[in-house]
C-alpha cells in the first residue's frame, strides 16, 4: 500500500500538485465542438480548474470564471450564468477532429500531437474496459485518458531519451527515481 502522501502526490491535479503540474504540460481535451452549438461562453471544469470556453478574433480560448457561494462541480451553469474573471488566467487551444483541447502548462506549449481515434474507436476501447453504452463528454476524456495514460507512463520511462528533460522534472516535482 502507498503513502497518503504519494498518493496526493500522484492523484491531486490542481495547479500547484505534483500531478496537476505534469498534466498541464501536455494539451488537454477541454470540450467537443458539438458542445458549443448551446452557446458561448461554454462551462468547462479542466484539472481542478473552472473556466469557461470564449471566442474571440484569434479563434478559442479558455479564462477563469468565477463561481458563485452556490456552486458545485456537479451543475453545468448555462452560457447567460456564466461570469468571466478578467484578471484570470487564459489557456490557449487548438480544435481538432471535433474536440477543442486546450493547454494549462506554463511557457510556451509543446507542439500539439494526438492520437487520431474516431468516435467508434473509442466506444469500442472503452466498452472492452468494461464502460458500457457510452455517452457524453465525460466519457470521451476517460477514453482519451485510458488511451493516452500509456503515453505518460513511457514518458517516465524513457529516462535515456529524454534524460535531462526527465531529471529535470524529477527534481522539480520532487519525484523519488527508482532504478
Amino acid at each position: 500500500m502507498i503513502s497518503q502522501q504519494l498518493n496526493d502526490q500522484i492523484t491531486l491535479i490542481g495547479p500547484n500538485d505534483d500531478a496537476g503540474l505534469l498534466l498541464r504540460q501536455y494539451w488537454q481535451p477541454a470540450a467537443l465542438c458539438d458542445d458549443i452549438a448551446f452557446g458561448l461562453p461554454f462551462a468547462v471544469n479542466l484539472l481542478s480548474e473552472q473556466l469557461a470556453l470564449v471566442k474571440d478574433r484569434s479563434g478559442f480560448k479558455l479564462v477563469t470564471r468565477l463561481l458563485d457561494e452556490n456552486y458545485s462541480p456537479t451543475v453545468i451553469p448555462r452560457a447567460e450564468e456564466i461570469e468571466i474573471d478578467i484578471d484570470g488566467p487564459t489557456y490557449p487551444t487548438v480544435q481538432k477532429n471535433g474536440v477543442i483541447f486546450a493547454y494549462l502548462g506554463s511557457g510556451e506549449p509543446l507542439s500539439f500531437q494526438i492520437l487520431i481515434v474516431s468516435e467508434h474507436q473509442i466506444r469500442t476501447f472503452l466498452h472492452s474496459k468494461g464502460y458500457g453504452a457510452v455517452t457524453g463528454f465525460r466519457h470521451l476524456r476517460l477514453a482519451l485518458t485510458l488511451l493516452t495514460l500509456p503515453f505518460y507512463i513511457d514518458f517516465y520511462k524513457m529516462k535515456t531519451q529524454w534524460k535531462d528533460m526527465v531529471s529535470n522534472l524529477e527534481t522539480r516535482l520532487q519525484i523519488p527515481t527508482y532504478q
